[in-house]
């Protein structure tokens, strides 16, 4: 199926998952780099409290740098704690925290300037350094604090982190997709009724668009509507117009045969004049509009075998059909009778002893089959019976035109005639109907 054939309902959950697809991601990214920025913010103050309160239990006693053996930060007292303290005087090492015995020394960044701080992030830890001044006996000297912080409980808490927003935005993303598929059917609403009421109209149940509709599907409901209008007024002027031809015709013609009665040379041409005109105003008069109610075909297939077993009662033929409960042709009962009639006549002046009508439906067709045991129609002559006033031999006068008549209506309803060979061992003539002007 092309992009163009997608509903638009297709076409809006499409786009929708595109747009979750591409935002979720994206949104994800920014809130994780929004958490992991609060998260290390969150590590510097915690480093920095700890350098502050290394500061202030510092002290010179003799001019010696002098550290308690435990210090007010628990972790600082754990062994492989996580967070580990250094202090470096006159690039000495002079103090580490018990939570650093037994580990391999970290490499300290330089420390700052007096006064000053600075937070390093490498590949394992976050390291907080400031260097502050203490008054000795020989003047002030600059004393640099480093506090150490592994990354691994910033990176699980990271990982925890995602795992979770992950989860919670899956769950989002279908409350979100599912509200907007019923916001969508809610938008496109008007345009489900407004497909069905065209189908109503088109089968005959109502004559026009309501009017009842958002603005903006204002100007194509009256399009619509004038459309109707217009139809139905152009037809009743052809039909009028037919209908007055007919009656101007028929007269002079009547006349015109009964005066060359006994003229063989002027009754044909007058005769094929005669056949030649009803065929015409037929498929003039013809309906090329689909806006007609359905009929059901099998009381018409019915009724027509019944009056055809009267007409053809010399014949004792057997006629059947095998056509589906309310199987709906959407036809007008005229052309339908017109149809069906001649295909039917022209069946039981060739068959010998049975005529049977069948209807299926097809993907795409309502498919009505005439059949006979009669000679059939030989393949080389198939095309040439539907030429205007050819007829065969083998039936009687006013199969061409029939065939011919027949064509035209269906044609005008988008549907074809095909001419095959029957199972009956005669001729088997099958409309094609297609579904989009039916209603079954």
């Amino acid at each position: 199926m092309g992009l163009n054939t997608l509903s638009l309902k297709a076409r809006s959950a499409i786009i929708t998952l595109l747009a979750l697809a591409i935002f979720t991601p994206l949104a994800i990214l920014a809130i994780d780099k929004a958490y992991a920025a609060t998260l290390k913010n969150a590590v510097f103050d915690q480093l920095k409290l700890t350098a502050l309160m290394l500061i202030s239990e510092f002290e010179f006693i003799d001019d010696a740098p002098t550290m308690p053996i435990f210090v007010y930060d628990e972790k600082l007292n754990v062994s492989e704690s996580g967070v580990y303290g250094f202090i470096r005087w006159k690039n000495t090492l002079v103090w580490q925290s018990s939570s650093s015995d037994g580990m391999p020394l970290y490499v300290l960044p330089e420390p700052p300037e007096s006064g000053q701080e600075t937070f390093v992030e490498t590949d394992t830890t976050f390291v907080y350094a400031f260097t502050a001044e203490f008054q000795t006996d020989w003047g002030f000297s600059p004393v640099h604090f480093f506090v150490v912080f592994e990354q691994e409980p910033y990176l699980l808490a990271r990982r925890t982190f995602l795992k979770t927003l992950w989860g919670w935005m899956s769950v989002l993303n279908v409350g979100l997709f599912v509200c907007l598929l019923l916001g969508i059917a809610l938008l496109l609403r008007p345009l489900t009724r407004l497909r069905h009421e065209i189908k109503r109209t088109i089968s005959g149940e109502q004559t026009l668009i309501e009017k009842d509709y958002p603005v903006e599907f204002s100007p194509l409901t009256l399009s619509i509507n004038t459309l109707i209008e217009t139809e139905h007024a152009q037809r009743k002027r052809y039909k009028n117009s037919l209908s007055d031809l007919a009656h101007s015709l028929k007269t002079p013609l009547t006349v015109a045969l009964g005066e060359t009665k006994e003229n063989a040379n002027l009754q044909h041409p007058l005769l094929e004049i005669k056949a030649i005109i009803d065929r015409q105003l037929k498929r003039a008069s013809a309906t090329s509009s689909g806006f007609h109610k359905g009929i059901d075909l099998k009381p018409v297939v019915q009724k027509l075998l019944n009056a055809m077993s009267k007409v053809h009662a010399e014949k004792k033929l057997h006629l059947t059909q095998d056509i589906p409960m309310t199987t709906i042709v959407n036809m007008e009962q005229t052309d339908l009778l017109e149809c069906l009639g001649n295909l039917v006549d022209n069946a039981c002046k060739a068959a010998k002893k049975e005529v049977a009508i069948t209807a299926q439906t097809q993907q795409t067709s309502l498919l009505i089959s005439v059949e006979d045991d009669g000679p059939g129609i030989p393949v080389e002559q198939r095309t040439h019976l539907l030429t205007r006033g050819e007829r065969l031999d083998t039936y009687e006068e006013g199969q061409g035109i029939g065939l011919a008549i027949t064509l035209d209506i269906i044609s005008s309803y988008g549907g074809t005639l095909v001419i095959e060979a029957s199972a009956l061992k005669g001729a088997k003539i099958t409309l094609h109907l297609p579904l989009n002007s039916l209603k079954n």
